[in-house]
């Protein structure tokens, strides 16, 4: 027998038609497994970003809700609108706030108010309050409530922000 004669043989084409049928077979199965297997992990990995997404923005609204409520609470402190009102007895409304600032060490108050003539900055730990005079540079009040988040030295930071106004209904 030659080599051409035994190349055409059965004996020898019908193993290698074998071999590539279960290579193909093989591979378009390896093919499909891995596409079905990322794409259930990625509906997972979203499900899982959305869930925790969830939980932060979750504990992010209690967290301001909190804030919101203590900073009113201190807003309608007999000391602090005095300090912010008329300027006077700074000392006092500084122990106000360095009381709620010892609840929340992680936290910073920082009380800022404008009028009169004379400027008064006192600081103590994480509490922070000034009353300057008020000019052009006079910045536009804030809006009540938080502010939006920033992210500052690895940490999220936000503002919340509490008008105290005149009983007479003044500002």
């Amino acid at each position: 027998m030659t080599f051409r004669s035994r190349a055409s043989s059965l004996r020898w084409r019908l193993p290698l038609l074998i071999l590539a049928l279960l290579a193909t077979v093989g591979g378009a199965f390896t093919w499909t497994a891995y596409h079905e297997m990322r794409s259930a992990l990625r509906l997972a990995g979203g499900e899982r970003v959305r869930s925790a997404a969830a939980e932060i923005g979750d504990l992010l609204a209690q967290s301001a809700t909190g804030r919101v409520a203590e900073s009113r609470r201190l807003a309608a402190d007999e000391a602090v609108r005095r300090f912010v009102l008329t300027g006077e007895a700074p000392e006092a409304a500084l122990l106000v706030l360095r009381t709620a600032g010892q609840r929340n060490l992680q936290g910073k108050l920082w009380l800022s108010a404008r009028g009169g003539t004379a400027a008064t900055r006192l600081t103590s730990d994480n509490v922070v309050i000034e009353r300057s005079p008020e000019g052009a540079q006079a910045s536009k009040a804030p809006a009540e409530g938080p502010g939006p988040l920033l992210l500052r030295d690895g940490h999220v930071t936000y503002r919340v922000s509490e008008r105290i106004v005149n009983r007479s209904g003044g500002r």
